[in-house]
Order: structure tokens, then C-alpha cells, then sequence
């Protein structure tokens, strides 16, 4: 009996649809953006806040909240913005007349598709937390916040982007008019603003 050895196996476990849709990213140009855009912001953000609190961040013990606030607004609204954004339109340009409908072509299962798709934005969306992480280290620096509330927050905001992502799929699998998917996606999006 021959053995399997553990990367085979782990070969065999990796969704292709999400190794598809990573190259697509990082050869695309819209992710290196959205993540160049999104640390020019923190970093004018950290340096706009640093600059204006002047010597009351060093008197004071609130300071490193303040940032965190900043910084953490920043990143969720970000995450929530581009990444269900570049998602849904990944997979609706899918199910147009010109591009070939991957569920009815592959021999995938439409869950293993979905899975697929889902993974690759959490992956993205874990891009944007680790090119954020320096930026809470500094506000961990400075006072006023703790680890386990860095954490606990970063934590509900990644599941929170998490939802926000299962929302742009399923309204990019509606077979509606693209008016119609528009006005379900800022439904869906208001929904989701208005449990945070």
C-alpha cells in the first residue's frame, strides 16, 4: 500500500475555485489598490491624529482608544466596502452571456464553488487585518486600550466583514436584472450597518 504524504493530502483539501480566484486577485490590479489606499488613509489618519492630540496623548490615558477608534472605523468600513463589493461582482461577472457559467461547466459542486469564493474574500480579508496590525500595535504603545480588546474587537469585526461577504454572495446568485441586485445589495448592506 503506497502511502500519501501530508502535502498530497493537503493538495487534495484546497478548494481550487479559491486558488483561482487568489491568482486572479493578486495578478488584478483592484486588490494592490484598495490595499495601497488603505494604508496611505491609516497612515494619514495615525499621523493626522498623533499631530492634532499633540501633548494631550502623552498626558493623558485615553490616547491609544482614540486611535484604535480611528484606525478600526478605517479598517471596517474598508473591509466592508471593497471586499463584498469585489466579491459579488467576481461572481456575477460569472453568470453573464460572455463569461462561461462556472456552476454548469465544472464538475465542482455549486457548494464547493460558493465555498470556494467565500474563502478567497475571508483570505483577503485576513490581507487587510495583517497590513492593519502594525497600526494597533502603536495604539496598544500608547495607552489606553489593552490586548484582549484589540483582539475581541478585531475578532467580532472579522466576523462581522465575514457576514458582509455571505451577503454579497447571495445577492450576486439572485438571477435578477443587475437594477434590481443593486438595490438588494445597499438593502443588505444597511442591514448589516445597522446591526453593527
Amino acid at each position: 500500500m503506497q502511502q500519501i504524504s501530508f502535502l498530497q493530502r493537503l493538495d487534495g483539501w484546497i478548494n481550487p475555485v479559491t486558488i483561482k480566484e487568489l491568482r486572479q486577485a493578486v495578478q488584478g490590479r483592484f486588490v494592490i489598490s484598495v490595499l495601497m489606499l488603505f494604508l496611505a488613509i491609516s497612515v494619514v489618519a495615525l499621523g493626522t491624529t498623533l499631530l492634532a492630540g499633540g501633548r494631550n496623548f502623552e498626558e493623558s490615558f485615553s490616547g491609544g482608544m482614540v486611535v484604535f477608534s480611528i484606525l478600526f472605523s478605517i479598517l471596517m468600513l474598508m473591509c466592508l466596502i471593497f471586499i463584498p463589493m469585489n466579491t459579488a461582482a467576481r461572481l456575477d461577472a460569472e453568470w453573464g452571456k460572455t463569461q462561461t457559467d462556472l456552476i454548469f461547466v465544472s464538475t465542482l459542486s455549486p457548494w464547493r464553488i460558493i465555498w470556494g469564493k467565500f474563502l478567497a474574500a475571508a483570505i483577503l480579508t485576513l490581507l487587510m487585518y495583517s497590513a492593519c496590525m502594525p497600526f494597533m500595535t502603536l495604539t496598544y504603545l500608547m495607552r489606553g486600550i489593552d490586548l484582549p480588546t484589540i483582539f475581541s474587537a478585531l475578532g467580532i469585526g472579522f466576523i462581522i466583514v465575514l457576514y458582509g461577504i455571505l451577503t454579497a454572495i447571495c445577492v450576486a446568485c439572485v438571477p435578477v436584472h443587475k437594477g434590481l441586485k443593486v438595490l438588494l445589495a445597499m438593502f443588505g448592506a444597511s442591514m448589516l450597518l445597522g446591526s453593527g
